[in-house]
């Protein structure tokens, strides 16, 4: 997770630099604080797009409110982290198991297409 200011001069600002860092980082958490209002929250939207990755600190802010979004961040990307990992595995799980399941299809279709011939005998002999 990253605390970004929205002013960091000289070079890229904080929203520059948090586009930048999703860029490479795409499941980043970022924090942007800021005590001006040198972007809008519009303005933020328009160029880092909506996202649940980003939360907003308001300078002046309390030690305590950086260490519970540094605590409660964390946490939120390394369930993120392991969610992702269990669908990779189900992902595979099921590629390995559909040729098995397709070939069974298979039989269950000729079965079928094998007792109506049959039954079509019986009935229009």
């Amino acid at each position: 997770m990253a605390f970004v200011d929205v002013r960091m001069p000289p070079g890229w600002d904080g929203v520059e630099t948090t586009a930048k860092i999703w860029q490479k980082y795409p499941d980043l958490q970022v924090v942007i604080c800021t005590a001006y209002s040198d972007y809008s929250w519009e303005e933020m939207l328009k160029k880092l797009g909506y996202s649940d990755r980003l939360v907003i600190l308001k300078k002046p802010f309390d030690t305590i409110e950086a260490l519970q979004l540094a605590i409660s961040l964390t946490e939120k990307w390394r369930l993120f982290q392991q969610a992702k990992l269990r669908l990779d595995d189900l992902e595979k799980m099921v590629s390995e198991r559909l040729p098995q399941a397709r070939r069974i299809d298979g039989r269950v279709d000729r079965f079928h297409q094998q007792t109506w011939r049959g039954f079509d005998l019986l009935v229009h002999p």
